[in-house]
């Protein structure tokens, strides 16, 4: 201890002093140092550890909160409804008013995959018009529109006929026993595949008998 606070050597006493107190100014360093670095860590590790307000998935009072998962969106397999399909509706363009009408409906698949085509009589329909008029319609009777439902790979097609017996339909399967006059009638049919609907058109003239 007294040579501690009484430094001997063949050196000046002050030079002894300046390097006792450089020591002790070094040692004070690395401590404060070390002091700091700890205080840094700690700081750090307390602001991960507390979540912030407002984070999702924490709760207010800090505790994570219950995180509810959305259902998976299914994703449909297999031939969808033919959406893309068109329709074509061919028939006698001339005929006289005793004749018969034997309509062709062309059901094509323009889609570039596999559809089903479910035909019924509430996805298709045939209505003959002249003006405003509504002369005949398989909405009227179910028996006179097909049913059938088949795959259609792309540019594939399936026929169906409609037979028009050339009078007026009415409720219940009825027809009309008034003959038609001559003149330009319009037959439009009409197809629902899903929540796309396509048409097809066919204009013909009625002569006299």
């Amino acid at each position: 201890m007294g040579t501690l606070l009484h430094p001997v050597g063949p050196r000046a006493r002050g030079v002894y002093w300046l390097r006792r107190i450089v020591v002790l100014i070094i040692v004070v360093a690395l401590v404060a140092a070390v002091w700091w670095v700890v205080g840094l860590i700690r700081g750090a590790s307390a602001q991960q550890g507390v979540p912030a307000q407002g984070t999702p998935g924490a709760s207010a009072a800090g505790t994570p909160a219950v995180v509810v998962a959305s259902a998976p969106v299914e994703t449909p397999t297999g031939p969808q409804p033919c959406t893309s399909a068109t329709v074509n509706l061919v028939g006698y363009q001339t005929l006289k008013v005793t004749a018969k009408q034997v309509f062709v409906v062309t059901i094509t698949n323009s889609g570039v995959a596999d559809c089903v085509l479910t035909v019924t009589p509430s996805t298709l329909s045939l209505t003959v018009t002249s003006g405003s008029d509504r002369i005949w319609t398989t909405s009227q009777c179910a028996k006179w529109a097909p049913t059938k439902t088949v795959t259609l790979t792309p540019g594939k097609s399936q026929e169906f006929t409609i037979d028009w017996p050339l009078t007026r339909s009415t409720a219940n399967c009825g027809t009309s026993a008034v003959a038609l006059k001559p003149g330009t009638y319009v037959a439009t049919a009409s197809l629902t595949q899903g929540s796309a609907s396509m048409t097809g058109r066919q204009v013909m003239t009625l002569t006299k008998a």
